[in-house]
């Protein structure tokens, strides 16, 4: 399915296989990246192809000196002034650069999906609240945005970025990379039993062995 400005954040489909084909010269970090975005995003019901796609476009597909030299996924505090950049934060590897791009865009699409009291990352198969990965997390909140987001097309304009054309690109970038028409079938999700955060509503959804 074509990816469009009013494609909703929460969504399927897209493959690992597309996502590495993307990149030229396959490195680690960004195999790990890619591994463990396609996860999160299974886990969370966040579309992987809206995800990844934004990190091509941040990153201008993983050779950006924020990524090379910080593992920064999506532009986390890059603002374009010179201080605000260099106190941009550094990520040890491309699993954590992942966990905290999606925690970044949870707070966006909404409070349900954020934590529970006492969390500690188990729904996610983390060690710590997926909060924790994210240094920016409560600057959204700060700015209102929090659970502000439903689409593609509520990005931009202030909303992670400035530019207002942000939202289209990733757009383009999305439908370049992922062609296949089928999403990904939620048979291939990890095992076990998942506790799954879906937007504005605080229930974990269970769903059984597969």
């Amino acid at each position: 399915m074509t990816i469009t400005r009013d494609s909703p954040l929460i969504g399927s489909g897209g493959s690992i296989a597309e996502a590495r084909a993307g990149l030229v010269g396959l490195s680690q970090v960004e195999n790990d990246y890619i591994n463990e975005l396609w996860r999160l995003c299974r886990l969370t019901g966040l579309d992987f192809r809206i995800m990844f796609a934004q990190f091509m476009l941040e990153t201008d597909g993983g050779t950006s000196k924020w990524f090379l030299e910080r593992h920064n996924p999506a532009g986390l505090g890059i603002t374009g002034d010179p201080a605000q950049n260099e106190a941009s934060p550094y990520f040890a590897d491309g699993k954590d650069a992942a966990r905290a791009q999606v925690a970044h865009m949870l707070a966006y699409v909404g409070d349900g999906i954020q934590t529970r009291d006492g969390d500690n990352g188990d729904h996610l198969g983390l060690s710590q609240p997926i909060t924790r990965y994210d240094p920016r997390w409560s600057a959204v909140g700060d700015a209102g945005f929090w659970g502000s987001v439903d689409t593609l097309g509520d990005l931009g304009n202030g909303k992670w970025a400035v530019d207002p054309d942000y939202a289209r690109l990733i757009a383009a970038t999305a439908n370049t990379i992922f062609t296949q028409e089928e999403p990904v079938s939620a048979d291939a999700r990890p095992p076990g039993t998942i506790g799954c955060w879906w937007p504005h509503d605080g229930r974990a959804i269970q769903e059984p062995d597969r």
